[in-house]
């Protein structure tokens, strides 16, 4: 408890000395144990990298991706952490009947099915629920901001909780394995958790406050590396040999991230900057735009949804900075629920609350689609098919942009996209229940 008082008087002392830093937007700082000529500690460093300019290129096509070995599972908010909303699996033929349906707590507002081997999480606004794939009710936990991911071997989940602490829970029975404080704890939002081996990656955001005198309004953002050490813990589980071996903070709000393999791609405004696992920046991209939305694909590309002086534009960027696309956002896509949908074939689907745009990866637009009921989420599967909740209905768009409806819940409302579970189930959540959906079909007449 003394280290994490200790980390936490530190993290406030170097935030009173970001505070007045003027050369704030485009610039990186790290904490440093020197002080000013004020006195202040951790005075702000800045990471200078030259830029190079965004340039527009020709569309070059890129081999189809693959399903990784290991996927089958939705571990976080948009499927994985390239936040590309992709299902390694393809959706099984035959009517969809439910297998079983749970009540959920009142309350919940669910947002999210994360599903992995063994368990489900139903990700709420200020609470997660776990259950058995079977649906039996195993737990319920206040969540802080910010969301939860699941591990990859899917017997762990980690999540924020009220005073901003990371908390590692087992999938099975959600009992605490170990906790620790990031920097800055209550009051931010963890826009990222990924785990890497024994590290974790964090990326959280400042949210609004209001102190005793004013309003204050958020501009810091933190990116850090959490060293787990050797995983050993207190008899309060929290740890006791972790380290933080790497910072970086923004004074820009938010910060949009999405980690493609061990590379983290970081938007702020004119800039994508690209850093590698011990948060070293390799690459700074740079262009006239504001970031609204990001997401990557298997090689690295950037799918980047930007406000500029022609108006909204969805980008594609390479690594190195070829914009391959450049097409107009229609004004009809005020605000989208998702980062761009990225399919196995790299056709890219921008998703609003009405309005589905399905383009083809050399910009023209291959199908679109306005819905009369509220859209609440999208994944697009193995196959190339966009899997679509919207009111009380699931439906399945093909290429050509055939709607087939799925599922129809009847008065309810769906709350949550519809994924797929590593066993080709059907996941999906109402304001009241859970639903589990199952195929039938000649060779298996009950769900």
């Amino acid at each position: 408890m003394l280290i994490a008082i200790a980390l936490a008087s530190a993290d406030a002392a170097f935030y009173a000395a970001q505070s007045k830093a003027d050369d704030i937007k485009s610039t990186f700082y790290q904490p440093s144990l020197e002080r000013d000529a004020e006195g202040d500690a951790y005075v702000p460093l800045r990471v200078a990298v030259a830029a190079q300019p965004i340039h527009a290129a020709e569309y070059s096509p890129i081999t189809t991706a693959v399903p990784t070995a290991g996927d089958g599972s939705f571990r976080r908010a948009f499927a994985n952490e390239q936040l590309n909303s992709r299902l390694a699996q393809t959706v099984p033929a035959g009517v969809w009947r439910p297998r079983w349906r749970t009540e959920l707590e009142a309350g919940l507002d669910p947002a999210f099915i994360l599903s992995a081997a063994g368990s489900i999480v139903v990700e709420g606004s200020d609470a997660w629920s776990l259950f058995t794939t079977a649906g039996a009710y195993v737990a319920s936990v206040t969540l802080g901001p910010g969301n939860i991911v699941v591990g990859v071997d899917g017997n762990t989940f980690y999540h924020p909780d009220a005073l901003g602490r990371i908390v590692a829970r087992a999938s099975t029975d959600g009992d605490i394995q170990f906790r620790f404080f990031p920097m800055f704890g209550k009051g931010h939002r963890r826009s990222l958790i990924a785990r890497m081996g024994q590290r974790m990656l964090i990326v959280s955001s400042e949210m609004p406050a209001r102190t005793h005198y004013e309003a204050h309004t958020p501009d810091l953002t933190t990116i850090e590396i959490e060293d787990l050490g050797g995983i050993r813990v207190d008899v309060d589980r929290f740890l006791e040999d972790g380290s933080r071996p790497a910072t970086l903070l923004s004074r820009t709000n938010p910060v949009l991230t999405a980690l493609a393999g061990e590379t983290l791609v970081i938007a702020l405004p004119d800039h994508l900057y690209l850093a590698d696992r011990e948060l070293h920046i390799t690459t700074d991209l740079n262009a006239d735009f504001v970031p609204e939305r990001i997401s990557v694909d298997e090689a690295g590309r950037i799918y980047l949804v930007a406000r500029t002086h022609e108006g909204r534009a969805l980008w594609i960027v390479t690594p190195n900075g070829d914009r391959v696309m450049n097409i107009a956002v229609p004004d009809t896509m005020p605000s989208l629920i998702a980062p761009p949908i990225v399919g196995y074939d790299h056709r890219v689907y921008l998703v609003s609350d009405d309005h589905v745009r399905a383009t083809n990866p050399d910009g023209t637009l291959a199908w679109e689609h306005l819905s009369t009921a509220r859209i609440v989420g999208a994944v697009v599967t193995e196959d190339d098919r966009l899997l679509v909740a919207a009111g009380s209905q699931v439906a399945n768009f093909d290429g050509r942009g055939e709607r087939t409806l799925l599922y129809d819940v009847g008065s309810e409302q769906l709350r949550s996209p519809a994924v797929l579970s590593p066993s080709a189930e059907m996941l999906f959540a109402t304001d009241r229940y859970l639903y589990c959906l199952a195929p039938q079909s000649p060779a298996n007449p009950r769900p």
